[in-house]
């Protein structure tokens, strides 16, 4: 006897862990009584279900809605958006630019903190386009008067809120520059502000 064979139950079972089949008929015959079943076996007529084509159906047009393309200049990094009204400038004029940038960084701000926008430069404005694009969380208005972007309820040199936004309107930066009391009165509500 082989040392590699072995007919015992136990052996068999701890070498082989799979079924294993004996089958006495020749594999000839096995085919041809699979290959006689197949013959027998004829496709049924299939008649095809064909549907009605849907009617076309029409998806209504959305009225095509254009993005504000505001100028501005900053980041808003700090979501606090300055307006102002400057007529003979695209932003600010240089002195008032100087002035601005000051003023924010005696609060520790950069021009990148802020977005600054010109009105004069960008028309047809409120607040509600405005919270939308920019999503401010507090608003410096210099020059404008705030019932011209729909915000009502604001008072001049004082902290209001509108819809839930803090807003400060005071005067233009130029008028600021040239009279130091209106620069003390801006400066003791901008302090608060930012």
């Amino acid at each position: 006897m082989n040392a590699l064979q072995s007919h015992h139950p136990i052996a068999l079972s701890l070498l082989i862990n799979e079924d294993i089949y004996h089958i006495n008929a020749p594999v000839l015959a096995v085919a041809d009584a699979v290959a006689a079943q197949t013959e027998e076996v004829k496709p049924a007529e299939v008649t095809p279900n064909i549907l009605p084509k849907p009617a076309e159906q029409t998806i209504p047009q959305l009225p095509k809605i254009d993005k504000p393309n505001y100028q501005y200049v900053g980041d808003n990094n700090k979501s606090i958006l300055i307006l102002v009204n400057e007529t003979d400038a695209e932003l600010l004029n240089k002195d008032d630019l100087l002035a601005l940038n000051k003023l924010l960084a005696a609060r520790k701000l950069e021009q990148k903190d802020v977005a600054i926008l010109n009105i004069q430069k960008n028309t047809h404005l409120n607040f509600t386009q405005l919270s939308g694009f920019f999503g401010f969380n507090k608003l410096l208005l210099f020059g404008i008067n705030p019932k011209d972007l729909g915000i009502t309820g604001i008072v001049a040199n004082q902290i209001c809120a509108f819809e839930g936004v803090p807003i400060l309107g005071t005067w233009h930066l130029k008028q600021m520059q040239l009279d130091e009391k209106k620069k003390l009165v801006f400066w003791a509500q901008f302090k608060t502000l930012l």
